[in-house]
């Protein structure tokens, strides 16, 4: 009798040995065996190793972003509660694949292309957030969100197992020193 696996299940147990071994992980052999199944099993629901690694990093914008999207009522007042949410999604999403996802990026363009689009969407969600919360011009909350992710994305690199309150104190902090600067007139 032959085990099968689910295309999600492979895709899951993808993201999982990207969080935990890199690219490396993905290679095919590499993540047959980690599935227990044969390369037949694998190409039941994959074309080739491209299309598998194409739906790795759909599946990584499904849930390390468009999932933490849908939580978000982006209609409503963007308060300091609904940015308190925000910062504990964030800072709940597996920071090791976020580093692992962007070295498979650097190697499969494809993946880069899918890295880039999840990158701006995320990017869209914080200028909305940063113009609606401080009323600031769109190039200006822009800069900011830019400002934001970039320093999340650095406290990443710096410390990947950075804990979840150190996220919250690092977001809370870059919060409020952008409502500092913005109350005193922005640039």
């Amino acid at each position: 009798m032959s085990l099968r696996m689910s295309k999600l299940g492979w895709l899951d147990l993808a993201l999982t040995e990207l969080s935990a071994s890199g690219p490396d992980g993905l290679r095919l052999d590499a993540i047959c065996a980690s599935a227990g199944l044969t390369k037949g099993s694998f190409y039941h629901h994959f074309k080739n190793h491209g299309d598998f690694l194409i739906a790795v990093a759909e599946r990584w914008a499904s849930v390390q972003t468009d999932a933490l999207i849908d939580k978000l009522d982006m209609d409503e007042t963007i308060t300091d509660e609904v940015f308190r949410q925000i910062d504990h999604l964030a800072a709940a999403i597996d920071m090791q694949l976020e580093i692992n996802i962007r070295e498979l990026a650097r190697r499969v363009p494809d993946v880069a292309r899918i890295v880039a689009t999840t990158d701006e969407k995320r990017l869209a969600i914080g200028t909305q957030m940063y113009a609606q919360r401080f009323k600031a011009p769109e190039p200006l909350a822009r800069q900011i969100a830019e400002l934001d992710y970039a320093a999340l994305s650095g406290a990443i690199l710096i410390n990947p197992n950075m804990s979840h309150a150190d996220h919250i104190r690092l977001a809370e902090l870059f919060r409020a020193m952008a409502e500092d600067f913005l109350s005193d007139g922005g640039p």
